[in-house]
Formats: structure tokens, C-alpha cells, sequence
């Protein structure tokens, strides 16, 4: 047999939501990348009814892993119809004479991501509409606005872009470190449209990471390797210029001392509030991408979207209309903000001094 397969890898990942495979040669051999396109459309024909029910009717893409050709399906399969999938791709690929193995692709993340884990976070809430529910998909509320997600993804890959820096994908469950050739094409794949949390990891030579998190629902978390030890004005400076690049494709903005390894907006909310008791009595995660002009809280750098009430003079504060129609609200004091994380009396008192930002307001549904 020219073809191996390693079924129990394989249906694993499907039970588990990540439907990424890889086609791997054996030692010392090559194959032509175009042998596979008549065997993943006949594969596809045996659940034609199953991609039907997404709306861009595509199951698989073809991407380079660092050991093969890979391959990536949109919906999850039982173990039957893995099977199938593969016995048809299979019998395909060796009437082409590929030999190869296939297999899921080895879960990889990069070494010791967790343990620095204090740096500097950007939160980002994109332009976008308020989602109508459709059967059998999620409805997270809000839905971004294509073009503003392709700017944003744009503009993040090529702030994570380093001289000899390693990628790893974060799809659903899975996770894998992809070739930096190949890591545009996949992140713009995984998020059109949205329906998973998606991240971009990128580590340097000497061990730094930047991070990008794009859900469903809009949202975007970016984040700074630790920044112990380092001066976090260049931390700072460095996501401001992304938020001042990006406004005009963001509802909300904002920057914190935070923890780095917060995936989601809640995370990067309840890790600033640490449950206060504000934070516990307030209708929280009713947000911009929901009522449109509201934010839980005031940070010592954001920008806020054009629905937002002007801001009045307030002491203390730096406010700076842009020509996007945003506005970008700074403390004149930053160092109690971004030093370290900003502690509760801070937060609290930044809170109530901007009723217009933090009081939800009633919008039409």
C-alpha cells in the first residue's frame, strides 16, 4: 500500500472539533501538490450535503505544514465519515502513485507561553452589524463588517511579522506551528467568516511572543510578550500606534496592563476588575458590539466609535478627536495605568467619572 493512514489520530481530531489533517511524504520522496485536487474533490462528493449547509460551500484547503501538505475542514465529521473521507482520498491519492502517510496534525504551541504572562493588552471591537440568527450556526450578537476584519488581520500580520520568528495557529481546539510563508493564507482562511476563536502566536529568536486573538462576535485581543523588566512606554507606544492605524475599523478600543494570556474580551475584563464589587453588580458583557455605545469601564488609553456621547473636560484627562470620527480618551497621567495593572480605586474612580461612556443607553434592536 503507497498510502498509509493513522485512523486513530484522525478520528480523535474530528471528535474533538479539529478537522486538520497532513498529508506527509515518505522519507526522501516528493510528490506534486496537484495530485491532491481530484482526490479531495471526490472525497468531498460523499458529503455534499454536509458542505451545502455552509454558505461558501468549501470543505477543505490546502496549506504547507512543516512536514507536509495540510488540510483543513470546515465542519465536524463521526467517525464514520472520516472513514469514508479517507478511504476516498486515499484509493484517489494511489491512483496518482503518491506515497505518503496521513494523519492528524501534531498538536504544537510554543515553550514556556504561560509563564510570563504580565505585558500589554489591546482589546478591539470591530465595525460590524447586529447578527440575525440562522439555524444551526452561533449568533454571538454582532457580526464585523468583512472589510474592517481583512484590514484589521492585515495590520496585526504584519505587527507580528519578525526576522526568523516561529507561528503557531490556534483554531477551535487545535493548535499547530505552521510555516511563516503559509500563515497569512490560514489566518484570513480561519476568520471568513468567524466561527471560532482564532490566534496568532509569534515567538522571536530571544524568546518574545506577540499575540492575536479574533473571535466571533467582532471582537479582537492583542497582546505584548512580558514586559518585566522592560519600559512599558514602549509597550504602550507600540499598541497605540496600532489603535491610531486601526480606528477607523473599530466600535471600541482600549489598552491595559494586563495579563497576556487572555484570550477573550471577558477574560481581559475580569482580569482588570478582579470581581470588584462594581464589577460584580454592573450588567456586564452587554457591550458596543450589542447596544453599540457602551463600554464596561474606562482605561487609561481607548478610543471610542462615533455612537459614543462627546466627552466633556475633565480633569485629569486628555480627549482627542480624530479624523475617523473617533475619539481617543488618555489619562494625563499614565504611569499609575501601564506601570502595573491598574488597581481598583483607579478603575473605580475612572468608572464614575464618565457616566456617557459606562451607563448603558437604550438603542432600537
Amino acid at each position: 500500500m503507497s498510502v498509509e493512514v493513522s485512523w486513530s489520530g484522525l478520528k480523535k481530531a474530528a471528535r474533538e472539533g479539529s478537522w486538520v489533517f497532513e498529508v506527509v511524504p515518505f522519507k526522501g520522496e516528493t510528490f506534486d501538490e496537484t495530485a491532491f485536487d481530484a482526490a479531495v474533490k471526490a472525497a468531498n462528493q460523499i458529503h455534499q450535503a454536509d458542505i451545502d449547509r455552509f454558505c461558501d460551500g468549501n470543505m477543505e484547503w490546502r496549506f504547507p505544514t512543516p512536514t507536509g501538505i495540510g488540510f483543513w475542514c470546515e465542519y465536524e465529521m463521526t467517525g464514520r465519515q472520516v472513514t469514508d473521507f479517507i478511504g476516498v482520498l486515499t484509493a484517489e491519492l494511489e491512483k496518482q502513485n503518491v506515497t505518503a502517510t496521513i494523519r492528524a496534525v501534531r498538536q504544537s504551541q510554543p515553550k514556556n507561553l504561560y509563564e510570563n504572562s504580565d505585558g500589554m493588552c489591546l482589546v478591539m471591537v470591530l465595525n460590524g452589524h447586529r447578527s440575525v440568527f440562522q439555524e444551526g450556526v452561533l449568533d454571538f450578537g454582532w457580526t464585523a463588517e468583512s472589510h474592517d476584519l481583512d484590514a484589521v488581520v492585515d495590520c496585526l500580520l504584519e505587527w507580528c511579522a519578525f526576522e526568523d520568528a516561529k507561528y503557531w495557529i490556534r483554531h477551535a481546539q487545535n493548535s499547530m506551528q505552521v510555516e511563516p510563508g503559509s500563515v497569512k493564507e490560514l489566518v484570513h482562511m480561519y476568520t471568513r467568516p468567524v466561527r471560532e476563536l482564532t490566534s496568532l502566536i509569534a515567538e522571536t529568536s530571544d524568546g518574545r511572543y506577540r499575540r492575536m486573538h479574533v473571535h466571533p462576535g467582532g471582537q479582537l485581543v492583542v497582546s505584548l510578550g512580558s514586559v518585566a523588566g522592560s519600559d512599558w512606554r514602549v509597550g504602550l507606544t507600540a499598541l497605540e500606534s496600532i489603535v491610531r492605524r486601526l480606528a477607523p475599523h473599530i466600535v471600541w478600543g482600549g489598552i491595559a496592563r494586563a495579563s497576556t494570556v487572555a484570550l477573550s474580551y471577558e477574560h481581559f475584563m475580569g482580569y482588570l476588575w478582579n470581581h470588584t464589587k462594581e464589577f460584580e453588580e454592573q450588567p456586564l458583557h452587554v457591550l458596543p458590539w450589542k447596544l453599540e455605545a457602551r463600554a464596561e469601564l474606562v482605561l487609561g488609553f481607548q478610543v471610542l466609535g462615533p455612537l459614543f456621547e462627546a466627552l466633556p473636560e475633565t480633569p485629569g484627562w486628555q480627549v482627542e478627536y480624530l479624523d475617523s470620527g473617533r475619539t481617543i480618551l488618555r489619562s494625563s497621567d499614565l504611569e499609575p495605568w501601564f506601570a502595573q495593572r491598574a488597581d481598583r480605586e483607579l478603575l473605580r474612580e475612572a468608572f464614575h467619572q464618565f457616566p456617557q461612556i459606562t451607563t448603558q443607553q437604550d438603542i432600537e434592536s
